[in-house]
Formats: structure tokens, C-alpha cells, sequence
């Protein structure tokens, strides 16, 4: 095993040689493996968007204004777009039943395992463009990422494995009607159950709208 930590990709690869199970490491951006988040996926599939996978951030300064020197840990998930716009985007971006998505607001609404330190959960939310014609099988959901689509977040921490409290938030006004959503319904939940449910009862406009918590 690679006794080097110092990295996302590293560790990611590390814990990926010793897991029960088979987990594939996979870059969010491949040209930039150093400086860039890695996901541990349980599976060879790509891409994996549908399933619940672990991350590794090197970029800890985007969680709360925490700065670098560190690498930032936990489980990723993401809400895809609604079957009603599938017709103008990739297949794959498109979330049906065997996503994790709605495994993963039923365990939430349960709340969170014990822990004995302190839990970030990050939401983050927005437009996402169509791909350009010839790009749509492009490995990382980039359309999100861009200025003009930059999406909004919320960062809570946990109280126990229950109770949850907003303590920054990172909104981009250009997406009105989803940023307005996020400050009020999603940014009221203080408990893991009023999370699950504001974010299962989400408006007819995030059916465009990528989530990854």
C-alpha cells in the first residue's frame, strides 16, 4: 500500500488497494489528478454519477474558508436531472430508480451514524447547460461548474446524528428561483428528517437542476 497521504489521489488509491470490496478510484478532472477531487466508486462504471460513492477534496479551502495543508473526507451522492428534460441531455445525466439518490434521502431521514467528530454536510446546487454536440459522453459534468452555471451551496454541520445547523452559505442570484429555494425551505432544516423532506419536495424547476450533497 502507498504509505503517501499527501494527496487525494494517493489516499484515494491507498484505501482502494486494502477495501473489502472493489472500489474503482476515478478524478473529477483527469488533467489535473493533483489538484483536483477523487471519488472512490463501487464500481467500474463510467461515469458514475448514479451511485453513492466516497470523496477525497485537496481543495479543503472551498469547505467553510478552511485552509490548505489538509484533505477534506466523506460520502458523495448526487440527484441527476428529471426524466421530463432527458431529451436534450446525455442519458447518463439523467437520474431513473437505480440511482442512490432516493436510497440515500431514506437513510437520511433516519438520521446520521454516530460519530465522535464533527460532520460537514454540503449541498450544492444548479443549471445545468446541454452539452455541446460531439461532447455528450464527456466524463465530468463541467456544463455545472462554469461561471455562468455556478452552482449555490450550503454548509451545515451536525449535531449529533440528528439535529443539523446552517452555518455558511455560497449563493450565485443569476439562478433565482433554485437559489431562493436553497435559503429558505433547504436552509431551514435543522434536523436530518426536514432536510430529507425539503429535499425530496423540490419545485417543478429542479427538474434542471444537478444536486450533490
Amino acid at each position: 500500500m502507498n504509505s503517501d497521504f499527501r494527496t487525494a489521489q494517493s489516499l484515494a488509491h491507498a484505501i482502494s488497494e486494502i477495501a473489502s470490496v472493489k472500489l474503482t478510484p476515478r478524478p473529477y478532472n483527469r488533467f489535473t489528478p493533483d489538484d483536483t477531487i477523487w471519488w472512490l466508486v463501487p464500481s467500474s462504471e463510467w461515469p458514475a454519477y448514479r451511485f453513492g460513492k466516497l470523496f477525497f477534496e485537496p481543495r479543503v479551502e472551498r469547505i467553510l474558508g478552511r485552509s490548505s495543508g489538509s484533505i477534506y473526507f466523506g460520502f458523495y451522492v448526487e440527484k441527476g436531472l428529471s426524466p421530463v428534460v432527458g431529451q436534450i441531455y446525455p442519458p447518463t445525466w439523467v437520474m431513473h430508480a437505480d440511482w442512490f439518490w432516493t436510497e440515500f434521502l431514506d437513510r437520511l431521514q433516519s438520521g446520521l451514524p454516530a460519530c465522535p467528530t464533527e460532520r460537514i454536510i454540503t449541498i450544492s446546487a444548479g443549471p445545468v447547460r446541454p452539452p455541446e454536440r460531439g461532447r455528450e459522453q464527456v466524463g465530468e459534468l463541467v456544463p455545472s461548474q462554469e461561471e455562468d452555471f455556478k452552482a449555490s451551496r450550503l454548509f451545515f454541520v451536525t449535531r449529533g446524528g440528528i439535529e443539523i445547523e446552517l452555518v455558511d452559505k455560497d449563493l450565485n442570484p443569476a439562478h433565482a428561483d433554485i437559489t431562493e429555494h436553497l435559503a429558505t425551505s433547504i436552509a431551514a432544516a435543522n434536523t436530518t428528517a426536514r432536510l430529507d423532506s425539503a429535499l425530496r419536495d423540490l419545485p417543478s424547476w429542479f427538474d434542471w437542476a444537478w444536486i450533490d450533497v
